[in-house]
């Protein structure tokens, strides 16, 4: 089920990449999503495919967490060309977006039983 979020997610880091010739973590951390979720499709819910999920998806919620915890250089930076409606918007977009990814790895881990044991 998350796959098409990630997959929005991996395009708009690689068009970020593109249009600002800078890095975008979200490249390197939705893609792990997006492998482990189409390893699913292909294996099922597997041990190694839950955990690949659970790891993926508390790399993309600290990707996210990293413009929280470093805000207000971030603010300082982007004041100079957004306004503070656009600043709010982005923060709030950032804070949801760790918080479904929290979600994600969460409900992946106690999707067939919490934990590990017992799984293929």
């Amino acid at each position: 089920y998350v796959l098409p979020v990630a997959l929005v997610g991996w395009i708009w880091a690689a068009f970020n990449i593109y249009r600002t010739k800078r890095v975008d973590l979200g490249v390197v951390t939705f893609f792990f999503v997006l492998i482990a979720s189409l390893c699913e499709q292909r294996y099922g819910f597997t041990r190694g495919v839950k955990l690949a999920l659970c790891v993926s998806s508390v790399l993309v919620a600290g990707n996210y967490s990293l413009v929280i915890a470093f805000w207000q250089q971030i603010e300082k930076h982007l004041a100079k060309k957004k306004s503070m409606l656009w600043l709010n918007i982005f923060r709030c977009y950032c804070v949801s977006g760790m918080l479904f990814w929290v979600c994600v790895a969460a409900k992946s881990y106690v999707r067939g039983g919490a934990g590990f044991a017992g799984m293929k």
